[in-house]
């Protein structure tokens, strides 16, 4: 049977059933959830406030894994990861459970740099944004603000070097207070920057091209999560003792498969609607 939007789909199961866990928390409905887990040798499933979309686009540095998306270090285009319409644009958390590893690239200004995740605008001529980013050699995590030919440190903290983490940077743009969290608990706070998200901007791991002063992300990423508003720390501490709590109703590592150079989400559906999709699981 081939997709249709109208009928309520195993698809719209899994759904419904993260959509319950986050009320079950007390915690506000994600407006972006991207589990990184292998199915048929790649990932797929990004569950938002509309519609489910496949818009993860992956560069020559990536590799699936049974536990995630795995970057080598050596590529200039990673993941990329779109958040649905719906997104606050004057404030958001970001939450991402990742794996880092200690062979990092060198290079740049800021050697041994490992980006995490970066909030971003693909203006070229204007690329601000968020960037969270660890220091290997010291165990330091950082939140930055940078451009296309600067970063400027905005605050750390220490004990995030290799291993398993969960990180979370609550962003309050323009007015506010920005919050770093690492492993559930608060790092530092700050006052909110002046740069904006705009609609042309887009959550991003990894080295970008345009400059040189960063470096990029080696490790697996393994989920990440987008709200449209700033979470307090006990959500976060939350989010970090149960970094895959709504998953679990819905038989994790199971998922729907889409390529990750997919001709389209839809005839993704309609080919595998009858083999890969069951009641309850993704």
């Amino acid at each position: 049977m081939g997709y249709n939007p109208q009928i309520k789909s195993p698809m719209w199961a899994a759904r419904t059933n993260v959509a319950r866990w986050y009320d079950k928390k007390g915690l506000p409905q994600p407006v972006g959830l991207w589990p990184m887990w292998e199915s048929s040798g790649n990932i797929a499933f990004n569950y938002g406030s509309g519609a489910l979309q496949n818009s993860n686009v992956f560069g020559s540095g990536a590799s699936f894994k049974a536990d995630g998306v795995f970057y080598d270090g050596s590529s200039t285009a990673q993941v990329v990861l779109e958040p649905e319409d719906s997104f606050n644009q004057s404030e958001f958390t970001i939450v991402v459970t990742y794996h880092t590893l200690g062979d990092w690239e060198t290079g740049g200004s800021d050697a041994n740099n490992n980006t995490i995740i970066i909030a971003r605008n693909t203006n070229t001529s204007s690329q601000n944004g968020w960037i969270i980013r660890i220091l290997p050699t010291t165990g330091v995590l950082y939140l930055s603000l940078y451009t296309t030919n600067w970063v400027n440190t905005i605050f750390g903290g220490s004990g995030f070097n290799i291993g398993n983490h969960t990180i979370a940077a609550s962003i309050k743009q323009t007015t506010g207070t920005d919050s770093l969290y690492g492993d559930g608990k608060l790092i530092s706070s700050e006052p909110g920057c002046s740069w904006a998200y705009t609609s042309d901007s887009r959550l991003k791991t990894g080295h970008d091209g345009n400059t040189s002063y960063w470096e990029e992300f080696k490790g697996t990423i393994k989920q990440v999560v987008l709200f449209s508003q700033q979470l307090n720390a006990k959500q976060v501490a939350l989010l970090y003792e149960e970094p895959y709590g709504a998953l679990n109703p819905i038989s994790v590592p199971k998922y729907f498969f889409v390529s990750a150079a997919p001709p389209s989400f839809q005839a993704a559906w309609a080919r595998n609607a009858n083999t890969i999709l069951q009641p309850g699981v993704f």
